[in-house]
């Protein structure tokens, strides 16, 4: 690896902590934290065609026994869950 490789790899891109509840497709309600871009508005973020999943910190669910999005049946709440864009019916900045 060279030297500019090197620096690059060390940059570290500040992002912020937002809270949202999203509501899935299948009924579920998952509560929870995004990191995006300083300044970068949810919706933006959403919309970004580079990536179809999103990940969510602190995930808490509801309607749990519903959820066949992420292939949870059981758990109640995890540290980071990726969720498909796609089943995303409404989210919301809490």
């Amino acid at each position: 690896m060279g030297q500019a490789e090197s620096r690059r790899c060390k940059m570290k891109i500040e992002k912020e902590k937002r809270r949202v509840s999203i509501v899935c497709r299948d009924g579920s309600l998952i509560n929870g934290y995004v990191h995006i871009f300083q300044g970068e508005r949810i919706l933006d973020f959403i919309n970004d065609k580079k990536e179809s999943f999103i990940p969510i910190t602190s995930a808490t669910f509801h309607n749990a026994k519903q959820i066949k999005l992420l292939k949870i049946f059981s758990v109640k709440s995890k540290d980071t869950v990726l969720l498909n864009k796609s089943a995303i019916l409404l989210i919301k900045e809490a």
